[in-house]
């Protein structure tokens, strides 16, 4: 078997990733979980089970069949990251990049995709469309895998929602010139929401490829 290696280093893209990345515990309160169909497709189509590697994380293990970028390829040197898995996948291994979009509240209409794209329009940094459009135009030269399809669903308060919400990398941004759209936006998402849980559903995509 091939000697794959360890990962080295590679840069992210923008100093947005400072202030999200120390905002850990925040991430680990309100960010949506993946659904278990999401691993178990992952793991039907890894060729071995004994050590994986998840990036944008803040932490991985050593990985010679499977690497997992979930909501965070778009903050990556591209590049960097194509050489790196190119070097640490072992043949037959496989390289997934998980996002999802913009989320839906039942009985909410567009209310979250319109404070998404308008006040927090010119706060968005530019890697923000590729995460949301799934990222498309990522591209590697090895045999390309479908994945099903699926979604993220949970029955969220308006307190979950707003916490969510705050995980932001645009609010992070406004927040770092004094302005909070949010503090604006929240009390007609609460007035909206009420005192019940709704919920909330997140297009699960994965790009996903095999290394020959």
């Amino acid at each position: 078997m091939a000697d794959c290696g360890l990962p080295t280093s590679m840069t992210t893209v923008s100093s947005v990733t400072e202030s999200l990345f120390q905002r850990g515990s925040q991430y680990q309160q309100f960010r949506p979980t993946y659904p278990p169909s999401l691993f178990q497709w992952l793991s039907n189509q890894s060729t071995g089970h004994h050590l994986a590697l998840d990036l944008g994380c803040g932490s991985g293990q050593a990985s010679r069949g499977l690497i997992t970028v979930a909501q965070a390829y778009h903050w990556f040197d591209q590049a960097a990251f194509h050489a790196e898995a190119q070097r640490t996948l072992c043949p037959g291994g496989m390289l997934a990049l998980i996002s999802y979009g913009v989320c839906e509240v039942t009985g909410l209409g567009s209310m979250i995709q319109d404070f998404h794209d308008g006040p927090l329009a010119p706060w968005w940094p530019p890697e923000r469309a590729q995460v949301v459009a799934g990222y498309p135009d990522a591209d590697l030269p090895w045999p390309a895998l479908t994945y099903p399809g699926d979604c993220i669903t949970l029955d969220w308060s308006a307190t979950d929602m707003l916490g969510y919400l705050d995980t932001w990398s645009a609010l992070v941004q406004a927040a770092r010139t004094g302005e909070h759209p949010l503090d604006d936006f929240a009390p007609t998402l609460r007035q909206a929401w009420g005192d019940g849980l709704r919920t909330v559903h997140w297009p699960l995509r994965v790009r996903a490829w095999r290394k020959q």
